[in-house]
C-alpha cells in the first residue's frame, strides 16, 4: 500500500498517479459533526473531476462487520478530514483500522486528508489542541501506526503548532502546509509540493 498523507488532498491530486487505480472508497465520517463540511465536499469533487469512480463508504454502516470484504472492491481508500477523534471512534467500531493494517502490503493507495492523515500516525493525542477529543469515546488515543512518524497538517508557525511540536519533542514530525504531502511506501518517504 502506498500512502499519500496530505493536509488538503484536493490541492495534491495532480501529483498522484491514478493510472492503475480508478475505484475510490471515499470515507467522509470525520466530517459528520460539522453542519457544513465543505472541505469534505471539496475533496470528493476533486476526485470526481479527475474522472475517478468515487463511492461513499459510511463507516457507521459497518459497525457489525463486513468492512474488510467491502474494501477489497476498491483500489483507492480515501479518508477525508474533520474531527480526528470522532473519526478514530468510527475507524475502531467498524474494524476499518484492523482491515487497513491487514491490507498494508496490497497494491492499494491510501489517501488521507488532514484527520485522515493523522490517524495513520502512532497516536493522535497530539492534535487535541486542534480537534475536540470529547467528540468521541475512545479507550486511548492510539493511532493506526501505519507510519512511524507524525504528520502535523495545515502547518503554519503559530502558538498552537509550536506547543504541539513541543509535545512531540524527540519524535520525528513532518509539518505539512496545505500545498504539500508525504508519500510513504515500504519504509521510504518523500515530501511532495504542489506544482501550482
Amino acid at each position: 500500500m502506498k500512502l499519500y498523507l496530505t493536509s488538503v488532498a484536493a490541492n495534491m491530486l495532480d501529483e498522484i498517479d491514478f493510472s492503475k487505480h480508478r475505484k475510490v472508497a471515499f470515507i467522509p465520517n470525520a466530517g459528520d459533526l460539522y453542519e457544513n463540511p465543505s472541505f469534505v465536499a471539496a475533496d470528493r469533487a476533486a476526485l470526481v473531476e479527475k474522472g475517478l469512480e468515487v463511492e461513499d463508504l459510511d463507516l457507521k454502516e459497518y459497525h457489525s462487520g463486513g468492512i474488510r470484504e467491502k474494501l477489497k472492491e476498491y483500489e483507492v481508500i480515501f479518508v477525508a478530514g474533520g474531527n480526528t477523534f470522532y473519526l478514530m471512534q468510527q475507524v475502531l467500531k467498524s474494524g476499518f483500522g484492523r482491515a487497513l493494517q491487514q491490507m498494508i502490503y496490497e497494491d492499494k493507495l491510501y489517501i488521507g486528508s488532514s484527520a485522515g492523515s493523522v490517524i495513520a500516525c502512532p497516536d493522535i493525542d497530539f492534535v487535541k489542541k486542534l480537534d475536540d477529543p470529547s467528540a468521541a469515546e475512545l479507550p486511548n488515543h492510539q493511532g493506526l501506526h501505519l507510519i512511524n512518524f507524525y504528520v502535523l497538517p495545515h502547518f503554519e508557525v503559530n502558538e498552537t503548532n509550536v506547543a504541539i511540536l513541543g509535545l512531540l519533542r524527540g519524535e520525528e514530525v513532518i509539518t505539512l502546509p496545505d500545498n504539500q504531502m508525504v508519500v510513504y511506501c515500504d519504509g521510504n518517504k518523500k515530501i511532495v509540493t504542489a506544482k501550482h
